[in-house]
């Protein structure tokens, strides 16, 4: 979850520092299109870096608690 919290920051404050103000994509899109990122969008981001590890490091436990920690450990050796 740390993972996901320090990743989450890192991308939401980096995306928010380079496209507070809104850049224009009228040279790749012919005049179409506008990036620009929130507060709200980039805490939304981070919110949903959160959810995704904390998913991804609950599955790994919930497997873990289901065998025997013998036949753990010999999976793992």
């Amino acid at each position: 979850m740390l993972l996901g919290i320090i990743g989450g920051a890192l991308g939401a404050g980096l995306a928010y520092g380079l496209f507070a103000g809104g850049i224009e994509l009228s040279t790749i899109t012919g005049g179409l299109g506008l990036i620009s990122v929130t507060p709200e969008v980039a805490t939304e981001a981070l919110t949903v870096a959160i959810v995704v590890s904390l998913i991804s490091g609950t599955l790994p436990i919930l497997s873990a608690l289901r065998i025997a920690p013998a036949i753990g450990l010999r999976k793992v050796v």
